[in-house]
């Protein structure tokens, strides 16, 4: 969603030392929730995240809040089948224990939400089983790591509108990871995002079949974002609302993610502080304004505090309104040449890599270089990937002037990381139980 932006630091501020002054914003700003990780040694071959307080709980699907961490080994090992993980953690049984094979031990930490407007509370996500992994099998040296964080902005018209944005970050398998971030608008903005984010992970084994079978996934994407945009439109939930879509599709093994977006919520992918790739916003060029101008609409600029914003209407009418030629939903923006179809794109994705997802509400306030640099001087100040999640949420979130509305936020940050299986196993010590 379209918001003011105030002028942009030319550099990230820090401290004399060095450290990141985000930890005092967020605690200015209200930006809070615990945020936990989970860590498995490189000779397990499955991936690990933290499980829900009670056995049988779903997700949730609301996205105010921080996603937990996961980590997703690379290649699998011989032998074992990726499963999609299930609604409840999974217990080994006393045969397993006898084996020698555990189960992974759960940690569900809730805090209560901060009484300020960019509140936010622990979520849950799913363990799947770790199978014990071959003996005399080398340890996997490159694993991902991810973490998410959102933040519900303040706009002065609604001031009671929920955080619209959703997002996802899924392990499917060995080395492959599902994430996304769907940014809502509109009066049912948030249950469009909320139902297409499902959607994704419904449709996520679909995805993992792709990529067993060594193909990129574009074209089971392409399908999924059809459907998606048929669906909500059918269910009665986007006339006038609608949201963005973005998703990231990981392949370790392949070196490579594919992404899919319609929208406005900027994917990029970064090697350190290099931008490798930054996807296209979906604003309105030449092309899209014919077609519009096609189908019987026009596209004409707004103004909403101090900001321009070109957006699609009715000929004579302030209706629909919306500030992108894609998006999913949407109804009457679409009768009037708004397209669904997601741009796809396949990039290198290593060892040092990392990937940012996020929200315009990040966007309207940093660049991709920015964001760049801040990952990186997060890692060197010692902090984890769910923090540095964070921190990019508090800085966007700083840069909004005082006074004026305040859009939702959504970060997912995914690395690739390197690293012995000493290194991994010293982790993994603090947070014993998995393996």
């Amino acid at each position: 969603m379209q918001v003011s932006r105030s002028p942009m630091p030319a550099t990230p501020r820090t401290t004399r030392d060095g450290q990141s002054i985000i930890a005092a914003e967020i605690q200015r700003l209200g930006v809070s929730g615990q945020l936990l990780s989970a860590n498995v040694p490189s000779s397990c071959g499955y991936p690990v995240v933290q499980s829900s307080p009670k056995a049988g709980l779903r997700p949730r699907v609301t996205s105010d809040t921080p996603t937990v961490a996961s980590e997703v080994q690379s290649s699998p090992k011989a032998g074992l089948r990726p499963r999609v993980a299930s609604d409840a953690p999974t217990v080994a049984s006393e045969d397993d224990l006898k084996q020698g094979r555990r189960s992974p031990s759960t940690k569900a930490d809730q805090q209560q939400a901060s009484s300020k407007s960019a509140s936010t509370a622990a979520s849950s996500s799913r363990i799947p089983a770790i199978p014990t992994p071959a003996r005399g099998k080398s340890p996997l040296q490159v694993h991902l790591v991810a973490g998410g964080f959102s933040t519900k902005g303040h706009k002065k018209a609604a001031p009671r509108m929920p955080n619209q944005d959703s997002h996802l970050i899924l392990p499917l398998a060995p080395g492959k990871l599902l994430v996304g971030v769907f940014d809502g608008h509109g009066a049912k903005g948030h249950l469009v995002s909320a139902r297409v984010r499902g959607m994704v992970e419904q449709h996520s084994p679909e995805l993992l079949s792709c990529l067993k079978a060594s193909r990129s996934g574009a074209s089971a994407l392409a399908g999924l974002f059809t459907t998606m945009h048929e669906t909500v439109v059918a269910e009665g939930l986007a006339q006038f609302s609608g949201c963005t879509a973005s998703v990231a599709l990981i392949d370790l093994a392949k070196g490579v993610v594919t992404v899919a977006h319609a929208g406005d919520s900027t994917l990029m992918v970064a090697l350190g502080s290099d931008v490798t790739f930054v996807s296209r916003d979906h604003k309105f060029d030449a092309e899209d304004r014919r077609r519009i101008l096609a189908r019987g609409g026009e596209v004409r600029d707004t103004t909403h505090e101090e900001t321009q914003v070109t957006r699609v209407f009715t000929p004579g009418s302030k209706y629909p309104g919306l500030a992108m030629s894609r998006a999913l939903g949407d109804g009457e923006a679409h009768a009037l040449g708004v397209l669904s179809d997601p741009e796809i794109a396949s990039v290198p994705f290593q060892a040092g890599s990392s990937l940012i997802v996020a929200s315009d509400g990040l966007w309207d306030e940093m660049t991709a270089s920015e964001a760049a640099h801040s990952l990186v001087k997060a890692s060197a100040a010692g902090r984890d990937v769910p923090e540095a999640a964070q921190m990019l949420v508090a800085q966007g979130r700083g840069r909004y002037k005082p006074g004026f509305d305040v859009d939702d936020i959504t970060v997912v940050v995914v690395t690739a990381k390197s690293g012995s299986d000493q290194t991994v196993r010293s982790r993994m010590n603090l947070v014993p139980g998995y393996c």
